[in-house]
This record gives C-alpha cells, sequence and structure tokens, in this order.
C-alpha cells in the first residue's frame, strides 16, 4: 500500500502470491486473489480472511456497491484461457456461476458491476467475436447489449458501466459508449494509423471522464465533448485508479528500464484539471500488470 501525499509503503500481506487487491466501498477492508483463493484483511488487522477456494483459480474480485457481494473470474486449471464469471457472498455462502466458457477474460476490466449493484456486464462469446451483454447478479436475465459481430468490428470486449448507471463503455479496436439496453452506440475515439488501439476503460467517480488504455500511453476523453487528454511517459504505462471524487488518477510508470516483466516500476499520479504529475516510488520492482485500486 502507497501513501497517496507522502509516498509511503507498507507491505500488508506476507504470501507467497497475492494479486488483484480491491477496496471495499467503505474503504475498511481489501479482498485479493491468492494461489488458494480469494482473501480479504481488514485494513487495520493483520489478520487474514479465505472467502472461498474452488478447484479453480479465481482471480479479480470486485465488490458490489453495496460491500455485500463479490464478483470474480473463475480461470480452469486445466485449460486456462477458459474462464467463468462467478459471484459470492463476502461470508462465502452463495457462490453463483453467471456465466461459463467465457474464452480469455485475464483481463481486471473482464467485467464490472451495475451501481445500484443488480446487475454485471461482461464480454461474452458470440460466434467467432464476442459481445457486450449483462446479466442479473442472481443469474437471470441474460440480455444482450451490443450486436457489432456482424460487422467488420473487432470483439466488444472490457465494458464498464457509468457511475449514474446510464452508459457502458467497452472497446473494439476503438472506444464506444452505450446505453445498457442496447440504445445509443456512440464512438468516441477511433482507432487511426498512428495510433493503438484502446484498452480498459474505467470511469472517474463522478461520471465526467474516462481513462483508456492506449497503446503505451493513457487517454483521458469527456464522453460528452469528446476532447481527449494524452498522459504519456518514457515508457509504457501500466494499470491505473480513479482518486474518489475523480480529480486524480494514478497509474503504474517504469524507471528507465525496458525489462517490461521486471524492471523498476513505480506509481505516479497526475491531477486531471492541471495535468500535472507527482511521483509517489519509484522502487517497487515488479511486473506492470498488477491491480491499482486507490482507497474510497
Amino acid at each position: 500500500m502507497v501513501n497517496t501525499e507522502s509516498g509511503e509503503n507498507q507491505q500488508l500481506t506476507n504470501l507467497e502470491y497475492a494479486n488483484y487487491p480491491a477496496w471495499s466501498p467503505d474503504g475498511k477492508k481489501i479482498v485479493f486473489s491468492s494461489d488458494d483463493g480469494l482473501y480479504f484483511l481488514n485494513r487495520n488487522e493483520a489478520d487474514l480472511t479465505r472467502i472461498i477456494d474452488t478447484a479453480k483459480y479465481e482471480t479479480h474480485p470486485s465488490w458490489s456497491p453495496d460491500g455485500s457481494k463479490i464478483a470474480f473470474i473463475s480461470q480452469d486449471v486445466e485449460i486456462p484461457f477458459l474462464h467463468d464469471l462467478s459471484v459470492v457472498n463476502v461470508d462465502g455462502t452463495g457462490l453463483i456461476t453467471l456465466a461459463s466458457n467465457l474464452g480469455n477474460m485475464d483481463d481486471d476490466s473482464s467485467f464490472s458491476w451495475s451501481p445500484d449493484g443488480k446487475k454485471l456486464t461482461f464480454s461474452n462469446p458470440v460466434g467467432g467475436s464476442r459481445e457486450i451483454f449483462t446479466i442479473n447478479v442472481d443469474g437471470t436475465e441474460l440480455t444482450q447489449v451490443t450486436n457489432l459481430s456482424t460487422s467488420s468490428n473487432p470483439p466488444s470486449i472490457q465494458p464498464a458501466w457509468s457511475p449514474d448507471g446510464k452508459k457502458i463503455a467497452f472497446v473494439t479496436y476503438d472506444l464506444f459508449i452505450v446505453n445498457p439496453d442496447g440504445t445509443g452506440l456512440k464512438k468516441l475515439a477511433e482507432k487511426m494509423e498512428t495510433i493503438y488501439t484502446f484498452a480498459a476503460p474505467l470511469w472517474s467517480p463522478d461520471g465526467k471522464y474516462i481513462a483508456c488504455k492506449n497503446g503505451d500511453n493513457i487517454i483521458i476523453i469527456d464522453p460528452i465533448s469528446e476532447q481527449i487528454r494524452t498522459i504519456t511517459g518514457e515508457y509504457p504505462l501500466g494499470a491505473y485508479s480513479w482518486s474518489p471524487q475523480g480529480a486524480q488518477l494514478a497509474y503504474f510508470i517504469f524507471n528507465g528500464s525496458m525489462d517490461l516483466f521486471y524492471g523498476d516500476l513505480g506509481i505516479e499520479k497526475i491531477d486531471i484539471n492541471s495535468m500535472q504529475k507527482v511521483s509517489l516510488t519509484n522502487d517497487l520492482g515488479f511486473y506492470p500488470w498488477q491491480t491499482l485500486a486507490w482507497q474510497p
């Protein structure tokens, strides 16, 4: 854990493997994935509580908005690129598999909660492509939102629900938003020959902006005006997270190393209004495809 003002680091676990941390909505607990299940820890306590351990690898846990449930991706042990989307109560009861055989979903933006906690949106295989779907948290009402697989667009992936619940952002090679009922499809940013494809859209908590990976950079786009600002670094930028008020964005950076797996990794934050950067830490030393989560 890194203090966003002082940059001071604090180690919270002492496990061989701990990844994909996510803060509870009240900021008191952290859920994470280990090699033997999902755990959570209380912010001010050292004890770990195992939530669930199945015959599969549980990854990418995400709290429901009310903090009562955790959605996660299950990865098949024998077939690593075969994933399911599941949800469980925080006490480990009520496990439900919402969708099975989803193909490759090994990305922390492969699904998203609706703000009221009643639904999840995710990318589901359709024919030889993928489309955006929603499903109730009890496993009912599977609904297809997009229908782009018949066009020249690549698969629709990485949906992110807006904070007001009115839009879902997602990417193909381009960046789109759409109403949850499938109407109002709008392309916000288009891939050009001079730029890379888009990935991992993430709404700011106030809904004013969408952060999105663009090749080695991160863009900040206003979904109404479609104005784009770009955050660049000397080397590729990694995962990112919004501050609770949406005024700042934190993200992983490299520090002069082209070793994309074990280079000197740091964390930087940027003020969205001034675009002024502040370095928080530069000695993490692990690969950049970790999850970054700002405490609520």
